[in-house]
């Protein structure tokens, strides 16, 4: 046998004892019943329970009724009474509360109604409605800082006039709002963003126009709250422990978490990972009453850089507790 012929059989003996690749197999985790349509969905994240929960449109004869199922098991946990002809459908926390609220657009009736979810309960409980457009865009925009989200509706065929957009606090009252100019005519678009851009602990709302045929806006305007962060009355000014939204969230280095007590005492801030280990004690002593700042520098308790993903702080302060999420970017 040559040189050459005594590698390649030194090659193959190899590579015939080289363990073969297993892949697991794929299983079906549930199913619903038959007969019924699923045509609207989406995920809502629920951070007081750590379950993501579904939303569903579940249609029959023509017309939708929202449900919320566990995103584990399938298993429906709520769903509206009414039924809806669904031309759009958001999950977003508007009043703080831990809790999603649904968001749906009816085309039947021109209406946008906001549902009440409490974890536990089996119905979804109409709050308030606001009218809706066709083609319409809309935003969530923590204007305050204190994460009661306004509702930013733009309806298209008129957005380039002022009376084309309106603004709704987390209660569906709406607000006052600057009317913008007409800076594009029809056929033009738009895209909404939204973010604290000026760092202060508070979103704006940046809305970008675009003319006929351009991929790049023409004309940005920036709306704002007028006000400074606000709370309710209470003792001290603060009725409960309160814990603010992290921001920037998503964070790539610093995040600042705004949280305020009503009295002085002890109180601890903690950052947990999604299977609920602690990574970092942020704040572990007595606090003054009134409004407080930690910062996280994206580092676990032995100076380590966390891993990307979802994490949720904490706050414990005077028997009363609040959590909140945070996503790290790598």
């Amino acid at each position: 046998m040559t040189a050459r012929g005594a590698f390649t059989a030194l090659v193959l003996a190899s590579l015939s004892v080289v363990p073969a690749v297993v892949s697991a197999a794929i299983v079906q985790k549930w199913q619903t019943a038959a007969g019924v349509n699923y045509r609207s969905m989406g995920l809502i994240p629920i951070i007081d329970d750590g379950v993501t929960k579904m939303i569903t449109g579940e249609q029959v004869s023509g017309k939708e009724r929202i449900g919320i199922r566990n995103g584990a098991t399938g298993a429906l946990l709520a769903q509206s009474a009414a039924s809806y002809t669904v031309s759009g459908i958001w999950g977003q926390n508007m009043d703080g509360d831990n809790d999603n609220e649904i968001l749906v657009a009816d085309a039947s009736t021109g209406n946008l109604y906001c549902l009440g979810y409490t974890t536990g309960s089996s119905t979804l409980a109409p709050l308030w409605s606001v009218p809706w457009g066709p083609n319409t865009q809309v935003a969530f925009v923590n204007f305050d800082g204190n994460d009661h989200f306004y509702l930013v509706v733009f309806v298209n065929p008129t957005f380039q006039t002022a009376s084309g957009y309106s603004i709704y606090n987390s209660n569906g009252v709406q607000v006052t709002a600057p009317a913008l100019p007409n800076v594009a005519g029809p056929g033009a678009k738009k895209r909404l963003f939204v973010d604290d851009f000026d760092s202060d602990g508070q979103q704006e709302l940046v809305v970008a126009y675009y003319e006929v045929g351009a991929d790049t806006p023409t004309r940005l305007f920036m709306l704002q709250t007028s006000t400074s962060v606000s709370v309710e009355p209470g003792i001290d000014g603060f009725p409960s422990v309160q814990l603010g939204a992290c921001y920037p969230n998503p964070t790539f280095s610093l995040s600042h978490i705004d949280y305020s007590v009503p009295t002085e005492g002890l109180a601890t801030l903690r950052l947990f990972d999604v299977a609920g280990r602690e990574v970092r004690t942020l704040v572990d002593g007595k606090v003054t009453a009134g409004r407080h700042k930690a910062t996280w520098d994206g580092r676990d308790a032995n100076g380590n850089q966390v891993p990307a993903g979802a994490y949720f702080y904490q706050l414990n302060a005077g028997g009363q507790r609040a959590s909140k999420r945070v996503v790290r970017m790598p």
